[in-house]
C-alpha cells in the first residue's frame, strides 16, 4: 500500500509487528532477505500409508473409506474412525452373516373370523396340526404339513364365546396307563378351562367342570397350573390331569394377591419360573417361594408376556428392557435398549421371541407417535463395545419391512408344519388376528439355503454417518464403490445420500449392478462435514438377492487454510521504531514478553507488515535466539527467530467493522479500492 503525505497511518506503525499488546521491529535473515516468510502447514490425509491400502493412487486425488463386514449388528449412528463392524439399522435387509442381503419374503393371512382385538396369542401344535389361540378364538390352519401349500385359510375350531379371552395354552400326554395327548386352554381366573383332543380339526373341545388356569408349564415330571392370581397347582404326570383331586397345592402362592401370574415359564436347567407382574419367582422342593430379583422391575400388566428360550438361556422381558436368565441364575440385560446411540425407528421394547437353530429372532415395537411399528430382528449372543467402551449387545434389523399402524408382533413360533422336507417355517401371530409367515434357513447364511425365499420389496441399508476420521473438517466426496459377488440388471444396488444431518436423501445417479465392484461418482459439488448413504437393494425374484460385501466412499479432506509464519525480532538494546523513536525496552524486556507470549494458553492477535490481522499462538518450541540485519541501523543485531501458528482461518477483510477504528477526515486519506482491502 502506498501512502500519501499527511494521511494517517495503520497499524503496526511505527513498528514492523505487533504481537498481541507488543510492538517490534523485524530484522532479515540477511540483506537480501525478507521479514516475513509465510508456509502452509501439510494436512493428515496427505502423510504416506505405513501399509498398502484400498487404492494405489496418491491420497492427494482422494482417500478411501472402506466399510466390510456388518455382523456386528446396527445402532451405530455416527462412525468417527474407522468402521467397526456396524451399521445404522436397516429395513427389510439382513447383515447376520456379515454382507447385506434381502430380508425373507412373508406371506400374509387373513383368517375369516378372527379377534381383533386381542390378536394372536400362542401357537401350538398338535394332531399334526398347527393351531393359535386369537381371544375368543382358537383358529387352525386348514391344510396339513404338505410342503408347498400356500396357507391361505385359517379356520375356527372353538369359539369360546362373546368376551371370552384364552390366556394360555400347553400340549401334555400323561405318562398313566390309557392317558390321552391333550391341548388345555386357560381361559383365566372366571372361566373353566377347556381341553382339546385334536381327534380332527375341530376335534372334541370339552370344558372341565371344575378347574381354571390362567397359565400352564410342563416340565420332566410335572404339570403345573395358576389360577386365582397367583395359585400354583401341581400334579406329577402319572396322574390323570382331568381329575380335580390329583393336583396339589404347595405351601405357598407365588408372591401377594397384588400382581398376577402372567406367564409360567421353564428354564435350562429345568426350574420352573413364574412371571409376575412385579418379579420372577421360583417354588422350592419344600413347596415355599423365592423372589429373584425384589423389586428391581417396575410392576406391569405386560412383566413376563415376553418369554423366550434359546440354547440354554431364557429370555424375558420386564418394563422396556430384555433379560438373559441363565441355568445358574445369571441375569444378564441383552436387549436393544442397550444400544445407545440408537435413534433410529428400530427402538422400544420386545413384544415376541423364538430361538432357532442358528439365531434368536425377536419382534421389537416403537410405541411412539410418530413411528408407532414393528420390525423383526436377530440376536447374536454377544457383545461388542461402542466408541465409548460399553458393551453393546449385537442385533440385527430389521430384517423385513415395517409392521406400520400400530401392528404388533405377538406371537412367535417354528415349525416343521408347511415348510420344504428338512426345513423348518417360521410363524408370526399379529396384533389384529392375522397371522405371517416364512421359511428358516436351513444354513447360517440364508443364500445358501435354496429354500429360502427372498423379499422382492425393496431393502434398505442405512450406513453410519461417515466422517471420515476427521469429525470437524471440510470434505469433498468423491464417490462410492459397492462391492458384491451377486450383481446384475435384474440384481442390484443403489445409493442415496446427503450431507446435511436435516435434509432429504438424493438419489445417486447410476445403479451398482456389475460384480465384483463398481464405482460411481458422487456430484462434484457433493461436500461437507459428514456423509449420510443408504443402500437400497433390489431384486424381482425370491430365489436371489443382492449381497453386498463393501462399500468405500472416497473422500478428500478440505480443511480451511491455515498459514505458519516465520520472524526474526530484534531483540537487543537501542532498537528504534520506523519513525525514528527509541523503544523504551532494551533485549531483556523483547526477550521476557516473548516469553509470555510463547506460554500464552489461548491465540492473540498479530497485525503482520503488511496491516493484516491474524489470530496467532507461538508454535511449541518456536523462539530461537538468531542474528538478523536491522535495516534501521544496516548492521547485524541480536535477534529472536519465532514461528507463528494461525488458529483462525479466513479472518474477514474489506468490511464496514474494520473502518470503525478511523474518523471520517481519516478516511478522507484514502482512495476507494485502498479501503477495500482494509
Amino acid at each position: 500500500m502506498t501512502f500519501q503525505a499527511g494521511r494517517p497511518r495503520r497499524a503496526p506503525w511505527p513498528d514492523d509487528c505487533r504481537l498481541g499488546p507488543y510492538g517490534y521491529r523485524l530484522g532479515l535473515s540477511d540483506r537480501n532477505g525478507t521479514r516475513l516468510v509465510t508456509s502452509t502447514s501439510p494436512t493428515q490425509e496427505t502423510v504416506a500409508p505405513s501399509a498398502y491400502g484400498e487404492i494405489s493412487q496418491n491420497p492427494v486425488h482422494g482417500a478411501p473409506l472402506p466399510m466390510r463386514d456388518f455382523r456386528l449388528g446396527y445402532g451405530e449412528r455416527r462412525l468417527l474412525g474407522g468402521h467397526n463392524g456396524r451399521y445404522y439399522y436397516a429395513e427389510n435387509v439382513d447383515c447376520s452373516i456379515g454382507a447385506a442381503m434381502k430380508g425373507p419374503t412373508l406371506t400374509s393371512v387373513t383368517p375369516a373370523t378372527r379377534d381383533t382385538a386381542n390378536g394372536i396369542d400362542r401357537f401350538f401344535e398338535i394332531g399334526g396340526r398347527i393351531l393359535a389361540l386369537n381371544g375368543r378364538y382358537c383358529l387352525y390352519r386348514d391344510t396339513l404339513a404338505v410342503p408347498g401349500l400356500a396357507d391361505a385359510t385359517w379356520s375356527v375350531s372353538k369359539d369360546f364365546g362373546a368376551s371370552k379371552v384364552a390366556t394360555d395354552v400347553t400340549v401334555a400326554k400323561g405318562n398313566y396307563s390309557g392317558s390321552t395327548r391333550y391341548a388345555f386352554v386357560g381361559m383365566g381366573d372366571s372361566t373353566l378351562l377347556w381341553y382339546y383332543d385334536a381327534t380332527s380339526a375341530t376335534g372334541t373341545w370339552t370344558q372341565h367342570p371344575s378347574l381354571y388356569a390362567r397359565q400352564f408349564a410342563v416340565t420332566a415330571e410335572e404339570f403345573y397350573r395358576v389360577d386365582d392370581t397367583n395359585a400354583v397347582n401341581i400334579l406329577p404326570l402319572g396322574s390323570d390331569p382331568l381329575v380335580a383331586s390329583n393336583w396339589t397345592t404347595p405351601v405357598d402362592d407365588i408372591g401377594t394377591k397384588d400382581h398376577g401370574v402372567v406367564r409360567i415359564g421353564v428354564d435350562a436347567a429345568g426350574a420352573v419360573l413364574f412371571l409376575k407382574e412385579d418379579d420372577i419367582y421360583t417354588l422350592s422342593e419344600d413347596g415355599t417361594t423365592h423372589r429373584l430379583f425384589h423389586g428391581q422391575f417396575p410392576a406391569s400388566s405386560t412383566n413376563g408376556e415376553a418369554f423366550g428360550r434359546w440354547k440354554n438361556q431364557a429370555y424375558i422381558v420386564y418394563g422396556r428392557s430384555t433379560f438373559r436368565l441363565e441355568a445358574n441364575g445369571k441375569l444378564t440385560q441383552v436387549g436393544p435398549e442397550l444400544i445407545h446411540d440408537n435413534n433410529s425407528a428400530i427402538r422400544g421394547y420386545i413384544t415376541a421371541f423364538c430361538g432357532t437353530d442358528y439365531h434368536l429372532y425377536a419382534a421389537i415395537y416403537n410405541p411412539d407417535s410418530s413411528i408407532n411399528s414393528s420390525y423383526l430382528l436377530k440376536f447374536e449372543e454377544d457383545f461388542t463395545k461402542d466408541a465409548q467402551g460399553r458393551d453393546v449387545p449385537v442385533w440385527h434389523g430389521s430384517i423385513t419391512a415395517a409392521f406400520t399402524g400400530g401392528l404388533k408382533i405377538t406371537a412367535m413360533h417354528q415349525s416343521v408344519i408347511g415348510a420344504d422336507t428338512g426345513h423348518q417355517r417360521m410363524w408370526l401371530g399379529m396384533s389384529d388376528g392375522t397371522i405371517r409367515y416364512f421359511p428358516l434357513p436351513c444354513t447360517k447364511n440364508p443364500a445358501a439355503c435354496s429354500s429360502y425365499k427372498f423379499s422382492t420389496e425393496t431393502g434398505t441399508l442405512y450406513l453410519p454417518r461417515l466422517h471420515c476420521n476427521f469429525p470437524s473438517e471440510r470434505k469433498s466426496f468423491l464417490s462410492v464403490s459397492v462391492e458384491s459377488d451377486v450383481l446384475s440388471s435384474t440384481n442390484y444396488a443403489s445409493a442415496s445420500w446427503r450431507t446435511d444431518p436435516g435434509g432429504s436423501f438424493t438419489l445417486l445417479a447410476g445403479n451398482f449392478d456389475q460384480a465384483p465392484s463398481e464405482r460411481i461418482a458422487l456430484p462434484s459439488s457433493t461436500s461437507g462435514v459428514s456423509l449420510d448413504l443408504s443402500l437400497e437393494l433390489t431384486s424381482s425374484a425370491t430365489s436371489s438377492t443382492p449381497t453386498i460385501t463393501g462399500v468405500t466412499v472416497l473422500y478428500l479432506v478440505r480443511p480451511l487454510p491455515l498459514e505458519i509464519h516465520e520472524i526474526n525480532i530484534i531483540a537487543d538494546d537501542g532498537v528504534r521504531r520506523r519513525d525514528g523513536t527509541p523503544y523504551r525496552k532494551g533485549a531483556l524486556e523483547i526477550r521476557g514478553e516473548l516469553d509470555i507470549l510463547s506460554t500464552f494458553a489461548g491465540g492473540f492477535s498479530w497485525i503482520a507488515p503488511d496491516e493484516q490481522t491474524h489470530t496467532v499462538v507461538v508454535v511449541p518450541g518456536g523462539v530461537q535466539r538468531a542474528v538478523a540485519y536491522d535495516v534501521g541501523s544496516r548492521a547485524p543485531r541480536q535477534a529472536l527467530q519465532v514461528r507463528l501458528a494461525e488458529t483462525v482461518s479466513n479472518e474477514t477483510r474489506g468490511t464496514l467493522v474494520n473502518l470503525q477504528s478511523y474518523t471520517l477526515a481519516q478516511l478522507e486519506a484514502f482512495t476507494l479500492s485502498e479501503m477495500e482491502s482494509l
